[in-house]
């Protein structure tokens, strides 16, 4: 960095310190987590309403490094560029947190589902929720029977306001089967060989006095009956990449960490996982038989031998140099093997010779990863109705999106919030 650089920097660490001690006209922190505590203030609207690049612009501070160091910010947290985050969220990114210190677990959220799970042991009281069930093939318990608190692998798929709760289409099981072939001598010569598939589902009803949607805002129109928002318009969506590079070993040439960023690269860099000591199987092991299996199904594309490497290198990217849904269209349109040159040549800056490590690739494509705090958003009409939304009939919301910030605190506010509001109305 020039010495230019350098005192741009200065400037705006000095700039970001004054917008985060600022006096408020409503007495609450410019800057705080959760969202809620903080000030609504004209002077927060007046720099929600512009872009951080325009904010960048009006300091003078053009310096490159600079600028990739916000915009790494922006779309790291929030998956935007400069341009499509506004000034408020991105010095939010800054200012919101008193140190850079962090906290975490061995085993990652593994700890957090672990302790949450402790909380649904089997001795547990069970919920009395009657159900139904239907479905071809299906050897479902009857009606009245339920299987616990928890249940995995089920997909809801419609949610339907009543006048006593909602009832709730659960889809538990869902597999294709090749079709039983005629015999060869009364086969019509127009049936392909291979036979078609057989589709057999399992589905369940619930009956709940409450609901508590914990889905992002923009799949609720499609399960929700009867629920509209206009509101959702404003929400936009950033797409991303995520890809799991198993290796055979820890790159040797270089001192890869827990997360590491490559400078000036398109994406966001990576993190290394190396052989975890016992203590974190056991606590993974643990997880998995709550769960319900100790077994694991992919859910992405993915070529190799699998295997078990001696770490997994974890590479992110945001998609955030293009409008979302032409970055989602470009991204679906990419073969795998696109993708693993892409991965592999960026990884290869920081440790060229990867790709004689790697055993397995996987890529996983999120169309709709994360919300945007795109100007105008967080201290918008649209956010405020967003946080406002009342229950629709019994389902109540609770998701980060109810913040315009995908943050892991504000899913936690509204988690607890939501979850006060439904015991109150139990």
């Amino acid at each position: 960095m020039s010495t230019e650089d350098r005192e741009q920097l200065r400037r705006f660490r000095s700039l970001v310190a004054s917008e985060a001690h600022r006096t408020t006209a409503d007495g609450r922190p410019p800057f705080t987590l959760p969202l809620a505590e903080c000030s609504r203030d004209e002077s927060a609207r007046r720099l929600d309403a512009i872009s951080m690049a325009t904010w960048l612009d009006r300091h003078g501070l053009h310096s490159e490094p600079l600028r990739w160091f916000v915009e790494y910010a922006t779309r790291d947290d929030y998956g935007a560029s400069l341009n499509a985050t506004s000034a408020w969220a991105a010095l939010h990114y800054f200012a919101s947190r008193d140190s850079e210190e962090r906290f975490e677990f061995p085993e990652g959220n593994g700890q957090i589902v672990y302790r949450l799970l402790q909380e649904l042991s089997a001795e547990e009281q069970r919920p009395q929720f009657p159900t139904s069930s239907s479905g071809a093939g299906s050897s479902s318990s009857g009606a009245g029977e339920v299987e616990g608190w928890l249940r995995t692998g089920a997909l809801v798929y419609s949610i339907e306001p009543t006048a006593g709760g909602a009832v709730a289409g659960v889809l538990v099981r869902y597999a294709q089967q090749p079709k039983p072939r005629p015999a060869p001598d009364t086969a019509r010569p127009t049936e392909r060989a291979t036979g078609d598939l057989r589709s057999e589902a399992l589905v369940r009803t619930l009956h709940a006095r409450r609901v508590i949607y914990a889905a992002p805002l923009f799949t609720a129109a499609h399960i929700i009956r009867g629920w509209h928002a206009t509101w959702l318009r404003e929400f936009t969506y950033a797409p991303w990449v995520v890809a799991n590079i198993h290796l055979r070993a820890p790159p040797a040439d270089g001192p890869a960490r827990c997360d590491n960023v490559i400078y000036r690269a398109p994406g966001l860099g990576y993190t290394l996982s190396i052989h975890p000591p016992s203590s974190w199987l056991t606590a993974a092991a643990r997880v998995r038989s709550r769960l319900g299996g100790g077994g694991t199904r992919s859910t992405t594309s993915s070529r190799g031998s699998g295997g078990g490497g001696g770490a997994v290198l974890t590479y992110y990217k945001a998609l955030a140099s293009e409008p979302p849904e032409t970055a989602r269209v470009r991204m679906a349109a990419r073969s795998w093997e696109q993708w693993r040159d892409e991965v592999l040549d960026e990884l290869e800056i920081a440790h060229p010779g990867l790709r004689a490590l790697a055993t397995q690739l996987d890529v996983r494509l999120l169309g709709h990863a994360m919300t945007r705090p795109t100007p105008g958003l967080v201290h918008g009409v649209a956010r405020a109705a967003a946080s406002g939304e009342r229950p629709h009939g019994v389902v109540h919301f609770a998701h980060s999106d109810l913040s315009a910030l995908p943050l892991f605190e504000e899913a936690v506010y509204w988690g607890q919030r939501v979850a006060v509001e439904v015991a109150l109305a139990l």
